[in-house]
């Protein structure tokens, strides 16, 4: 299975989990990325394939966060996109994961909702989204 057909398998598994997926649109002739977002219609969640197999996925911190950077790693290896559940990507949707432990300045802010995430997502460089 090829980069793209193991990606676009990962992005169906995890709209069949409930979710709305939404991906970095890969034109012709630009270097492809492998990434994109995901929502129950409030939180949002960042995916992209693992550097060896798998998919990783994170946070998403909104604009205004401090000490957090854009958001946390939910899991760093990579998991088979067909073993992902609920319950794990729900995950990318806390504010700090269990295994950070914020210091007194830290901040999260996250988006209001995947309405504001998207109109803000609209006003930058990576905009060019596409839901699957």
């Amino acid at each position: 299975m090829s980069k793209k057909e193991y990606f676009d398998a990962a992005c169906q598994h995890i709209k069949d989990l409930g979710f709305r997926v939404f991906v970095n649109e890969n034109k012709p002739g630009h270097p492809s990325y492998y990434y994109g977002y995901f929502s129950d219609g409030k939180n949002v969640g960042y995916f992209q394939l693992g550097y060896f197999f798998g998919v990783r996925w994170s946070t998403v911190n909104g604009p205004g966060s401090h000490g957090c950077g854009t958001g946390f790693s939910c899991e760093d290896e990579g998991v088979e996109y067909y073993k992902l559940t609920r319950p794990m990507l729900e995950q990318a949707f806390v504010s700090f994961p269990s295994w950070y432990r914020p210091e007194k300045n830290d901040k999260v802010v996250k988006y209001r909702d995947l309405d504001h995430f998207l109109s803000c997502r609209k006003e930058t460089y990576w905009s060019n989204l596409v839901e699957i």
